[in-house]
């Protein structure tokens, strides 16, 4: 498989070990497959009949079958992927594909997972060589990621996040637990800290010295694992005769990074069938504008209380763009946008407990919002819920007025050992500075 930058421009397409240490084009694009492969027919017609692990292995081979070995990619799958994806049934048109049944219950836990098995199963790295995982994020990917590497050796994970000075409780609780992360307050915003990271990435002399590796979905590692849940879903609703293989079915999704949806269109091309996209988006984001009008702009989307909703600039939206042609009309034929605001997801989240008797968090809430202004009759609809409502408790509670049950392993986690917490100004002077303190290679 070959690799080609986003930016479409002359440069030399990649391999697959130079996408997984530089997920950075030189020409400043990120890199994504030459060609999208396709499922067989007959794959698709037995799909009823495949486990979740069979369906991971089968696609994640479709891609990189050929630069690593397959016995490789079947260890990696069946470990990272122990856990169910139940499809539960909240209507005769709407089904939610529950995400969050991973240790930290979040859809992070599938690409983490895959990543940090990978690294294992491999082995490509010299002996006592140091992996640093660094990631940008304002909610759940650091908790993934080292919860993910905490069984990998000589991996460190280090995490740049926004701190946050408005008081708003958009944040889990959580604290990343064990000696194998760094927390990393920036005094900026959500925007500044991917902008951080993504020109860190480009310095490929400062990485390949440190062993960094990118663990947001940049990577197209932790990318390639979110295609499996859209099969997955399918393969339940044939076998359970929710629906046949050609009868059309819409993927409703939150936006973030956009990496769910770029995964969702890539299954798509390879032979998913009959299917288009929702996507909730916070009031102004810049996605939503882009489906409308076809003009590219950056915007600070309204804050809400379903923060993956507020990313200004999703990072994986330069390869949806890509995908199609740069074409906002050719787009617009797979996905719309809706923009959802805190008064419609509360309210969502009141009306799902009364008709469904389904608790959501803020971000289910806002894709059920989004599902139900866009389902058309004769079409099934299927939610992505990314999100165990547990982790936005209080903002549940306060919605629904209904306790919410924390699992166990949530209080495991929010007892786990402190990690330093550094402030650093939002500058790639000072992110590099603090890195080379930390004596990475």
């Amino acid at each position: 498989m070959e690799y080609v930058s986003t930016s479409l421009s002359d440069v030399p397409a990649a391999d697959f070990r130079e996408i997984f240490f530089h997920p950075v084009a030189p020409d400043g694009g990120i890199y994504m497959p030459r060609h999208i492969p396709a499922i067989p027919s007959a794959v698709f017609k037995n799909l009823e009949g495949m486990s979740l692990t069979d369906c991971a292995y089968i696609i994640t081979t479709a891609f990189i079958g050929q630069d690593i070995d397959p016995s490789v990619i079947r260890e990696a799958t069946a470990s990272a992927l122990d856990f169910e994806i139940p499809l539960q049934q909240l209507s005769d048109n709407t089904l939610s594909l529950e995400l969050f049944h991973g240790p930290t219950l979040g859809v992070r836990d599938l690409g983490t997972r895959f990543l940090a098995s990978f690294i294992s199963a491999t082995g490509n790295r010299k002996p006592g060589e140091r992996f640093n995982i660094i990631a940008a994020t304002a909610g759940d990917t650091g908790m993934a990621l080292a919860d993910a590497m905490k069984s990998v050796p000589d991996t460190h994970v280090y995490i740049l996040h926004p701190r946050d000075e408005s008081g708003r409780d958009k944040r889990t609780g959580f604290s990343l637990s064990g000696e194998n992360a760094t927390s990393i307050d920036v005094k900026g915003s959500l925007d500044q800290c991917m902008g951080m990271l993504y020109d860190l990435l480009k310095d490929r002399e400062f990485t390949s010295a440190n062993n960094l590796i990118c663990g947001n979905t940049l990577n197209l590692m932790r990318l390639l694992p979110l295609i499996v849940p859209f099969f997955h879903a399918r393969a339940q609703m044939h076998r359970t005769d929710i629906c046949r293989p050609d009868d059309p079915v819409v993927f409703a999704l939150p936006s973030g990074s956009l990496a769910m949806l770029t995964a969702g269109v890539i299954a798509k091309r390879m032979g998913l069938g009959n299917v288009r996209f929702v996507v909730a988006c916070s009031k102004g984001h810049s996605f939503s504008h882009y489906l409308r009008t076809g003009e590219k702009r950056d915007s600070n989307a309204e804050p809400s209380i379903a923060g993956a909703l507020d990313v200004s600039y999703p990072g994986n939206l330069p390869r949806l763009h890509a995908l199609y042609g740069n074409s906002s009309e050719a787009m617009s034929q797979d996905i719309a946008a809706e923009e959802i605001g805190d008064d419609e997801i509360v309210a969502t989240m009141k009306k799902s407990l009364a008709d469904y008797n389904y608790l959501t968090d803020p971000h289910t809430a806002a894709t059920i919002c989004a599902l139900e202004r866009q389902l058309n009759p004769g079409e099934k609809g299927v939610v992505l819920a990314s999100v165990h409502p547990a982790k936005f408790g209080n903002i549940v509670q306060e919605s629904t007025q209904t306790c919410v049950v924390t699992p166990k392993r949530m209080e495991r986690m929010r007892s786990g050992a402190a990690v330093r917490h550094l402030a650093l100004p939002p500058t790639l002077s000072a992110l590099k500075k603090f890195l080379r303190e930390q004596h990475l290679s």
